[in-house]
């Protein structure tokens, strides 16, 4: 499914990567580690639709973004 152009969705992608700043610095701050989905999802997006209207993911978008926590989940090691 192709995705359609919306203004919100120019507004959400730019806050997107606000906030992925200000969460990185928090987890910093707090010595937790802070996983970045953004890079995934953007890329998915070029090729997908992964929201529905009201911006929330649609099943598209949980698959991808739940593929990615695999992948990270699966290269932690418990010390």
């Amino acid at each position: 499914m192709k995705g359609i152009y919306c203004r919100g969705c120019k507004v959400a992608a730019s806050r997107e990567l606000a906030n992925a700043e200000i969460l990185h610095k928090l987890a910093d701050s707090l010595k937790i580690e802070y996983f970045d989905m953004t890079p995934a999802l953007r890329a998915a997006s070029k090729k997908l639709f992964l929201h529905v209207k009201n911006l929330h993911f649609n099943d598209e978008g949980h698959r991808i973004y739940s593929e990615e926590i695999t992948k990270i989940l699966k290269n932690l090691t418990v010390n």
